[in-house]
C-alpha cells in the first residue's frame, strides 16, 4: 500500500511567520506526524522567524497540537472556553470529586498553558453515543461517530483530554523564543529542534549537524 506524506505551508518573510498549511501523514502513526510538524518549527527557527501559526482542527488536531505546546489565539479563546465548559459538564460525574473544580477551572482557559493541562489529562472516561453527540454539538466542528470509527479511533473510551479537544478547531501559535512552548514541542516530537537549528545557523561541521539530527530520529 502506498503511504502518502506531505506538508505544505507558507513562509511569510515580511512578517517572519510560518503560516498555516496542510500536513498529511499517511502512516497514521503517533510519531511521524509529530516530527513533520516539528520540521515546520525547525524551518522557521533556522530562518530567524518569530512564530508559527496554525489552525488546530480536523478530528484530533485540536488535541494533538495542544500537546505540542501551542497557545490558542486570543481571538478564539472565549469561544473555545465555552465549548470546553460544555464538554466538561458532560463527563464531570466520571472525574474524581476532588478534580472536578480543577477541570472546570482549566476549561476557562485563563492561561494558555491550561490548554496543555487539558490535553494531557490522561484519565479515561466512558463515552456513549449521547455523550459523543453532545461533545460534537458543543464543538466547533461536527464529525460523526462513523467518521471516527472509520479512522480507527476508539469512541467508547478515551482520555479526558481527547474527549475535551476532539473535533475542536481554533487558531493557535508557537513563539520560537518562548522556551516553555519549545520545550513542550521538543518533548512531544522527540526532536531537538533548537539544537538542530543552532547547528545550521552557526555553521557547525557536518559531523556536528549529523549528530544533532540523529538525536531527533
Amino acid at each position: 500500500m502506498i503511504q502518502l506524506y506531505y506538508d505544505s505551508y507558507t513562509l511569510d518573510f515580511p512578517n517572519r511567520i510560518v503560516a498555516p498549511g496542510n500536513l498529511k501523514n499517511g502512516r497514521n502513526d503517533r510519531l511521524t506526524g509529530r516530527r513533520m510538524f516539528a520540521n515546520r518549527v525547525l524551518m522557521g527557527t533556522v530562518l530567524g522567524f518569530e512564530r508559527l501559526t496554525l489552525n488546530a482542527g480536523n478530528m484530533m488536531g485540536g488535541y494533538s497540537w495542544a500537546r505540542a505546546g501551542i497557545y490558542p489565539h486570543q481571538i478564539c479563546t472565549a469561544r473555545l472556553a465555552a465549548c470546553l465548559g460544555e464538554r466538561a459538564a458532560i463527563i464531570l460525574d466520571q472525574v474524581l470529586p476532588e478534580d472536578r473544580t480543577t477541570l472546570l477551572d482549566l476549561a476557562r482557559l485563563r492561561h494558555p498553558t491550561h490548554l496543555w493541562d487539558i490535553a494531557n489529562w490522561s484519565q479515561d472516561v466512558r463515552v456513549d453515543d449521547a455523550a459523543f453527540a453532545g461533545a460534537m454539538a458543543s464543538g466547533t466542528q461536527n464529525y460523526s461517530l462513523w467518521e471516527y470509527r472509520q479512522d480507527g479511533f476508539c469512541t467508547t473510551e478515551m482520555s479526558v483530554g481527547q474527549f475535551m479537544l476532539m473535533g475542536q478547531n481554533y487558531a493557535a501559535y508557537i513563539r520560537f523564543e518562548n522556551a516553555c512552548q519549545m520545550d513542550a514541542l521538543e518533548d512531544y516530537a522527540c526532536k531537538p529542534v533548537r539544537d538542530i537549528a543552532a547547528a545550521f545557523k552557526t555553521g557547525h561541521t557536518a559531523a556536528a549537524l549529523n549528530h544533532a539530527l540523529r538525536l531527533g530520529r
